[in-house]
């Protein structure tokens, strides 16, 4: 287990280098975020991102729902990220609501109750960036 900044980091996937996606945050390094996610598009591993899903430092969990909302994964590689980002869902940090939306919508049923009461909850948030998403999804799912 390394430290960064004060941060404990225990990572299984040596290729994620937890360190360093906190250097680029600290840095607001644009470029190398750009490459990270570019990374994920290219190949959208799932142990990685879980990395960084999984991690106690809010700025990684940000950077990983934005990279979740804006890869495909597999359906069979799916399951543990759609966990997660269902308890993401409930973070006080309104991007990280946000972006989890986001990165769930593909992997959503309309028929099921969870479904709708994910969307009746997310309609109500304190944050109108997650109440537009959360609107936007229910008209596209049917469920308004």
């Amino acid at each position: 287990m390394a430290e960064q900044g004060g941060i404990a980091i225990s990572n299984p996937y040596p290729d994620m280098n937890l360190a360093e996606v906190v250097d680029f945050i600290e840095a607001k390094d644009v470029k190398r975020f750009s490459s990270l996610v570019n990374q994920f598009r290219a190949d959208p591993n799932v142990g990685e991102l879980m990395v960084l899903l999984n991690s106690d430092d809010e700025r990684i969990v940000e950077v990983g729902v934005y990279i979740a909302s804006e890869i495909s994964v597999d359906k069979s590689d799916a399951p543990p990220m759609v966990v997660r980002l269902r308890e993401l869902i409930n973070h006080p940090n309104w991007s990280i609501r946000f972006h989890a939306m986001g990165a769930l919508y593909e992997f959503l049923d309309p028929a099921d109750p969870v479904t709708k009461e994910m969307y009746a909850k997310l309609s109500q948030d304190s944050a109108k960036s997650v109440r537009s998403r959360a609107e936007a999804g229910m008209k596209r799912l049917g469920l308004q």
